[in-house]
C-alpha cells in the first residue's frame, strides 16, 4: 500500500480548486492523478477536512464477535486447538459458517497468537 501525499500538496490542490482552477487544471499543474484531485476536494466539500483518510486495518463490528467468548472458553480448555477445529463447532452447534481468516482475525483482536514450537526437544549441545 502507498503512503499518503504530503499535506501541502493537498491544500495548494484544495486552494487551486476553491480559488477557481478545475480539477484537471490544477491536477495537471500539481502533477497528480485528475481522480486524486476531485477525490480530494469532494472530501474536502463533504467534511471540510484537508487531511487524509486514517489508515491502517479497519475495525468493523464482526459477525463473529459474539461468539468470541465461547471461542477463547474453547482454547482455554484445549491450548493447542486449530482454527479448522473451532470451525466445526460454530457449523454443528451455532449453524454458522465463518472462514478460517475470519476467525484468526477474531483471535487476533482479542490478542491471542500463536507460536510454533520446535517438534522435538532442544538440543542440549547444539545451537536450537
Amino acid at each position: 500500500m502507498t503512503k499518503s501525499l504530503d499535506q501541502d500538496l493537498r491544500d495548494r490542490v484544495i486552494d487551486a480548486i476553491s480559488g477557481g482552477q478545475s480539477c484537471r487544471a490544477a491536477a495537471d499543474r500539481f502533477g497528480i492523478a485528475p481522480s486524486t484531485a476531485i477525490k480530494w476536494y469532494k472530501r474536502f466539500q463533504q467534511t471540510q477536512s484537508r487531511s487524509p483518510r486514517p489508515r491502517g486495518v479497519h475495525h468493523r463490528p464482526s459477525v463473529i464477535e459474539p461468539f468470541s467468548a465461547e471461542i477463547l472458553s474453547w482454547i482455554d480448555e484445549q491450548a493447542d486447538i486449530t482454527l479448522r477445529e473451532i470451525q466445526e463447532p460454530l457449523v454443528q452447534k451455532h449453524d454458522q459458517h465463518f472462514a478460517i481468516g475470519t476467525i484468526w482475525n477474531c483471535l487476533h483482536r482479542h490478542g491471542m497468537t500463536f507460536k510454533k514450537r520446535q517438534p522435538t526437544q532442544p538440543s542440549k549441545s547444539a545451537k536450537t
